[in-house]
């Protein structure tokens, strides 16, 4: 077996085991599949936590329990609404899961050959949190968690006083060192010790990614100002398009993705975590096309053949706005 063909057996091998045991309910419905939990059964096959209340796995948001979805390999909050992932990867995978692989050939078809259409929708983010500072920034300090390659804080910069952020992957922190000279710690926000109080906290698409939402966003309220800004951004499971798409829905990204969250349940949560929430705002992300069709074609639809034979053709670089408003932007203040 080769190189390149074991590396992606035990890639198969790690999502096969992060993704395995799913309990699904399919409901049909005219337009699509919905996300309903099935009332007779739960995760554990019984509609009641078997280890009893405020034990076992409960939602982040709310302290209810899961039920399985409508969609294979989701569960929703009986209570709130929340949609989860069933299972869950460990966080010892994660240097699998956001290794060099996810950047270049995993999650994405070339991290940074997106780098125009990252820096598009970065600068739009910006515009909105400056607006909501008064463009007063010259003193004030910003991290950003899950920074990639450092993209968005060197689009910052020159705003603030002082940009810093963390990133999980040791090669993209590496990355953003090196080639912008950030300051970037490898790690996360439960883990590190931050250097706040910081004037302005950023998340792009980071928080469906964690396992423990509630626990992360307290430690942000902790190192966040008082009245500091939260701005996040992530996929809308309560979009129509998401609701028409069902189980096609392509921002269904397992197993990086692990929350589903719809303007209601995240606002709960930012509430819960300590966050005053100012607006939940449809995002039209741009990506080109190149990557459009990778997340479709290569991911969702697992013919990475077609995508490659589609690649070659010349305008895989045109940048294409996502009209869905399956995304959302939500912009909260530490209360």
């Amino acid at each position: 077996m080769s190189w390149k063909a074991c590396k992606m057996h035990h890639f198969v091998a790690l999502v096969k085991g992060v993704c395995m045991d799913y309990t699904v309910f399919i409901q049909e419905r005219k337009g699509g599949l919905v996300i309903k939990p099935n009332k007779n059964k739960s995760i554990s096959g019984k509609t009641e936590n078997p280890q009893g209340p405020g034990k076992g796995d409960v939602c982040p948001v709310c302290g209810g329990y899961f039920a399985a979805s409508c969609i294979r390999g989701l569960s929703t909050c009986q209570t709130c609404g929340f949609v989860m992932a069933s299972v869950r990867p460990q966080p010892e995978q994660a240097a699998v899961l956001y290794g060099e692989d996810y950047f270049h050939g995993d999650g994405y078809a070339d991290y940074a050959a997106e780098r125009p259409a990252l820096n598009f929708n970065f600068k739009e983010h910006l515009k909105r949190i400056l607006r909501e500072m008064g463009n007063a920034t010259g003193q004030k300090t910003l991290f950003e968690a899950g920074c990639g390659f450092g993209y968005f804080l060197e689009l910052s910069r020159g705003f603030f006083k002082e940009v810093s952020g963390c990133e999980l992957s040791p090669f993209a922190a590496g990355r953003a060192r090196k080639a912008f000279g950030l300051n970037v710690q490898e790690g996360d926000v439960l883990t590190l010790p931050l250097s706040g109080p910081y004037d302005v906290m950023c998340m792009w698409d980071v928080l469906p990614s964690l396992a423990e939402p509630d626990k992360v966003l307290a430690r942000v309220a902790e190192a966040l100002a008082p009245g500091g800004i939260l701005a996040l951004t992530m996929p809308n499971i309560g979009s129509r398009f998401a609701r028409i798409s069902g189980r096609f829905w392509p921002l269904i990204h397992f197993p990086w993705r692990v929350g589903y969250y719809s303007p209601e349940t995240i606002t709960k949560l930012l509430e819960k975590s300590g966050f005053r929430v100012v607006y939940v705002r449809p995002f039209h992300k741009t990506r080109s096309l190149r990557e459009i069709l990778y997340q479709l074609v290569a991911l969702k639809f697992r013919r990475p053949d077609w995508f490659h034979a589609l690649e070659r053709l010349p305008f895989m670089k045109v940048l294409v706005p996502m009209g869905f408003a399956d995304e959302m932007f939500i912009m909260a203040h530490k209360a």
